[in-house]
């Protein structure tokens, strides 16, 4: 059997240690559910236009007929 041995990257003594960078600010609690929620549906309502107007544009070309501009 075998024995790992684990090495710590930890300073000898409190001088030794880096100073912490400052943390920035995070958002939490409702801000971070009402921007998540906010993405998500500007999402599905994009994804919704997209489908309505891929299914209708064949139709509104119809009856402009331009269906030889239509690519």
């Amino acid at each position: 059997m075998t024995d790992i041995l684990v090495m710590r990257d930890e300073p000898a003594s409190p001088a030794q240690a880096a100073p912490e960078a400052p943390q920035t600010p995070r958002v939490r609690g409702f801000a971070l559910a009402s921007v998540l929620g906010t993405a998500m549906l500007t999402l599905l309502l994009e994804a919704l236009d997209q489908t309505v107007v891929s299914t209708a544009l064949p139709r509104i070309i119809g009856s402009f007929q331009g269906f030889d501009r239509y690519i």
